[in-house]
């Protein structure tokens, strides 16, 4: 089970900024990462969107997730992920 909350900020006419956090809870079972029940993992991010002319747009964001009881940190790390991506629309 998640829970996540976002936001959008228009900066300008052509950039916005994009947050977000994320929260998740691990359920035991058969099928769930880990032997436990409890609080997992945590995630945050951001963006911005530019539009660089009327069919071209770019776009960067990153995202940061660790865990966040001791069982989940002994089964994953915490991680850093970063992007940048173009788009065209016709």
């Amino acid at each position: 089970m998640t829970l996540s909350i976002g936001h959008d900020l228009e900066i300008s006419e052509k950039v916005s900024l994009n947050f977000g956090a994320l929260i998740s809870f691990n359920q035991k079972s058969d099928f769930a990462v880990g032997t436990y029940s409890g609080l997992h993992n945590y995630e945050l991010s951001a963006g911005a969107d530019i539009a660089l002319t009327d069919t071209i747009s770019a776009s960067i964001s990153a995202l940061f997730t660790e865990g966040i009881s001791d069982n989940t940190r002994q089964a994953i790390d915490s991680e850093t992920t970063t992007g940048v991506s173009l788009a065209y629309a016709f």
